[in-house]
């Protein structure tokens, strides 16, 4: 298993969250799911930080996911998720705006798929959020 980046941070987890669903929604991360993805990062990130800031987290959190094998990304995902509930630096009352950057990110390359929308339930099951914001937002 590979290791995640050595100053961990929101940014680093959030992408970890995007990559997994944006390979394992369709089974590919394709061009429109990678601009996304950063779009998504830069908007958590804030108007402090720069586009190198912003890129040495997307690089370094695709170095994380991309060095774990496929069978252990699972529970790198659950681990990303449990440590993002606890966390202090990401308010639980902001966790469903994950879901609505995953629905965003399903629909940069076309609808939202059947497989994509069993994996937005499952994370959101996994972040404790009301599946009324999910009915919602699907």
């Amino acid at each position: 298993m590979n290791n995640p980046p050595k100053e961990l941070n929101v940014g680093h987890m959030l992408s970890y969250i995007y990559y997994f669903f944006a390979k394992f929604g369709d089974g590919q991360i394709v061009m429109e799911e990678q601009q996304s993805i950063y779009e998504t990062i830069t908007e958590w990130m804030g108007k402090d930080s720069s586009f190198e800031e912003n890129k040495k987290v997307l690089l370094e959190a695709w170095d994380w996911f991309d060095g774990c094998e496929d069978y252990e990304k699972p529970d790198v995902l659950e681990n990303v998720m449990s440590v993002l509930k606890k966390s202090d630096a990401l308010p639980n009352d902001m966790l469903p705006l994950i879901l609505a950057d995953l629905v965003k990110l399903a629909k940069a390359d076309g609808e939202i798929s059947g497989n994509e929308t069993a994996l937005i339930l499952r994370i959101a099951h996994s972040l404790e959020i009301d599946m009324a914001y999910i009915k919602a937002l699907l």
